[in-house]
């Protein structure tokens, strides 16, 4: 007989209700057990539901508009305090269901009675289940009965929207479609919070501690990620911050992001996240089967998963402080601090998480020792592909005959004027490809000075291989020096002046709109151009464009004194969509000064521009 024989399968009947029940379906005791128990979790979870929830929807039946955009922030999974809800309820549950395996007298009771611990697990796990998913699927039903909330008799369709400009209805928000949704999308939340709790729970050997790591465990992701991408974006020059990948790092993340209506969409996401909750499970079921009960009120009762725990909890904190202090301190200083700031860290968070995992002072010891190298070889291997960057991301530019099209924008020039794109896209122009590629090279090589005047216009450049390869960099700081000779070069290249250029054609495919605006030191209006007079303005502007260069327009001015106070925009803009459910906004700015002879004269033969009916907005004050 196997120690689990021996342990768990006593002849001992339960000491409640149901005696016999007990003996002939033990696992079946248990889980009723757990349910009578804790009964007060499922209805304070409903309580908590209805009011965050239902409540609202019954206050305003008779005047559904008052309530409606919120109603539908909740039906599209964006309600803060319902996720809240969601999250909290699967640490609670798991941390309550399991709480018998952290007291000395009620892990002997538990495992004292005729249960395999795979059957105390399974019962244990779908009490708490039941407790976390009940609630849920009674705010379902009621949002189902609440369908019949309908707007005053004063309501005006006209003047009503939604937070969502995605063309919804108020009538399309309490929908039996949408209240599946809602129930499907809150089920994923907290059953994902609920299994890793579970899975910590087991690791765990106290209560306080379970809670703790459930709550680590949860923003274990989003705190890796955003490490990541601050060591990427801190020491890699030229490394473009992308943070789109966060919405993926759990199903909150996931649905807040989406914005939309759980069941209006088809995504594979949610399935990963299922199968990560089936992973888990399963690896906390085999981990209670083996776990030693002796070491049940240790902080961690896995050895090894503790030694894991202190290594990474020391490099977040390490990390954390290393990261703040390089953005507070200049770059001529920054190695010999980032080398102090990761001692200090180190020699202050080291000790105190071991001292929380072994629940005494005595932490350096030959374990502890080992568990500081892995550390050390962690951060190590950190710093060489960041800090020192080892792999020459920083230098690295591909062969003019390795490209195929290059992609450039910035933040005050390089703007493509078809609407088409942000930025100048699928260059080809073998001179133009040339000066990129020379801009990109200065920029790196520059020594960046710390000037006041420096230009801290962003600049992105993203060469598309012919291999299929994309290589994307972003610089915040170009240099005056660079500004002068090949930033300048490109920005007076043709091809560049060409893009920049209004394209009339295709502006109006996208349904845009040209607007002028005239501003001085007081204010600006804004003013919506006649059709029959858009052409005449585009042309005008077209030719001043043409006649730019570097030197002449003020992102390129020595100091910010040199900046225009006054001028006028050319603006070319819409608020409609492509058809394809994503938003293709169009604004492209041109600004114009009292040298561009064109638009000036072009304006000044035509004052009916300025009419108080093509008046759209007036921001003088």
């Amino acid at each position: 007989m196997n120690w689990e024989d021996r342990n768990m399968t006593s002849k001992t009947s339960f000491n409640s209700k149901g005696g016999e029940t007990a003996k002939l379906n033990p696992e079946k005791a248990w889980l009723k057990e757990s349910l009578m128990k804790f009964k007060l979790i499922p209805i304070i979870l409903t309580v908590m539901y209805f009011l965050v929830n239902i409540l609202p929807v019954l206050i305003y039946y008779t005047r559904f508009e008052n309530i409606a955009s919120y109603v539908d922030t909740g039906m599209r999974m964006m309600n803060i305090l319902n996720s809240g809800i969601a999250i909290g309820a699967g640490v609670v549950a798991a941390s309550t269901v399991f709480g018998y395996l952290h007291k000395s007298a009620s892990v002997t009771d538990a495992h004292s009675r005729p249960l395999t611990r795979k059957s105390l697990f399974r019962a244990s796990f779908t009490s708490g289940l039941i407790m976390v998913l009940v609630p849920i699927i009674i705010t379902g039903i009621l949002y189902i009965c609440v369908q019949g909330a309908h707007v005053s008799a004063v309501f005006d369709p006209e003047t009503f929207s939604l937070w969502f400009s995605d063309e919804s209805k108020i009538e399309d928000i309490l929908t039996l479609r949408n209240a599946f949704g809602w129930m499907l999308g809150n089920f994923l939340m907290v059953v994902y919070s609920y299994s890793v709790s579970c899975f910590a729970g087991i690791l765990a050997g106290t209560g306080v501690i379970q809670t703790l790591l459930s709550v680590f465990f949860l923003s274990l992701p989003a705190m890796l990620y955003s490490i990541t991408q601050g060591y990427l974006s801190i020491y890699l020059k030229g490394y473009s911050s992308d943070f789109e990948g966060a919405k993926y790092l759990s199903p909150y993340a996931y649905l807040f992001s989406r914005g939309e209506y759980p069941l209006s969409y088809f995504s594979v996401a949610p399935f990963i996240y299922v199968a990560i909750m089936i992973i888990l499970v399963f690896a906390s079921l085999e981990l209670y089967k083996r776990i030693s009960l002796e070491n049940e009120e240790n902080s961690i009762v896995v050895p090894y998963v503790s030694s894991a725990l202190v290594v990474i909890l020391t490099f977040i904190s390490v990390s954390a402080n290393l990261l703040i202090s390089d953005t507070i301190f200049s770059s001529s200083e920054s190695m010999l601090i980032s080398l102090v700031i990761i001692f200090l860290a180190t020699v202050v968070s080291f000790p105190v998480f071991c001292m929380i995992a072994d629940q005494t002072f005595r932490v350096f010891n030959r374990r502890n020792m080992k568990i500081l190298g892995i550390f050390a070889v962690l951060m190590a291997v950190t710093l060489m592909f960041t800090m020192f960057d080892i792999t020459g991301y920083e230098k690295r530019i591909p062969k003019i005959s390795d490209i195929k099209t290059i992609d450039i924008s910035g933040s005050s020039a390089f703007q493509d004027g078809s609407g088409k794109n942000e930025g100048i896209a699928k260059i080809d122009n073998p001179q133009t490809t040339d000066k990129i590629v020379r801009l990109h090279s200065a920029i790196i090589s520059a020594e960046n000075p710390e000037d006041p005047y420096e230009n801290t216009s962003l600049f992105t450049v993203t060469y598309h291989l012919k291999n299929g390869k994309t290589i994307k960099r972003t610089y915040s700081e170009v240099p005056e020096s660079v500004n002068k000779r090949e930033y300048s070069n490109l920005y007076n290249d043709k091809y560049i002046r060409d893009c920049e250029k209004f394209n009339l054609s295709s502006l109006n495919k996208f349904g845009a709109w040209i607007e002028l605006e005239r501003y001085d030191d007081n204010g600006s209006i804004v003013y919506k151009v006649p059709k029959d007079l858009v052409s005449g303005l585009i042309e005008a502007a077209n030719n001043d464009i043409d006649q730019w260069t570097a030197k002449s327009r003020y992102a390129f001015t020595e100091t910010p004194e040199d900046y225009g106070s006054k001028g006028i925009i050319v603006r070319a803009t819409n608020y409609k969509y492509d058809g394809k459910d994503d938003e293709k906004y169009i604004n492209i700015d041109r600004n114009f000064f009292e040298n561009d002879k064109n638009i000036n004269e072009f304006i000044l033969n035509h004052p009916e521009l300025f009419t108080k009916a093509n008046q759209i907005e007036n921001n003088y004050y």
